[in-house]
């Protein structure tokens, strides 16, 4: 899966595709759609839709640092799905080093 392709999926669908000596960076954008930040840890949840990612590498897979922005799924509208094909959440992930963003 390449970087960009993790955008608008379920963290709990995708995050199976980093590797296990990989860091996985998860920040919880949920003020950024009116809810509380509540992300308490666990990769594995679909309750959690990733708006922004960014890696070292483009697959996702081959990449050592990754980093994901989630927010709840039962906050992903319409309007939220326009903002995240806008970019409007590429600013929800600090990416330093991780140059493949989306």
């Amino acid at each position: 899966m390449l970087v960009w392709d993790a955008v608008a999926t379920s963290l709990g669908s995708t995050s199976h595709e980093v590797s296990v000596n990989a860091e996985l960076y998860i920040q919880d954008a949920s003020p950024r759609v009116g809810a509380e930040a509540t992300y308490r840890g666990g990769p594995e949840s679909d309750a959690w839709i990733i708006v922004a990612a960014c890696a070292d590498q483009v697959v996702i897979a081959e990449a050592t640092e990754v980093e994901f922005a989630v927010i709840p799924e039962a906050t992903m509208t319409d309007e939220v799905r326009q903002e995240i094909e806008d970019g409007d959440f590429l600013n929800a992930v600090w990416c330093e080093g991780r140059p493949y963003r989306a």
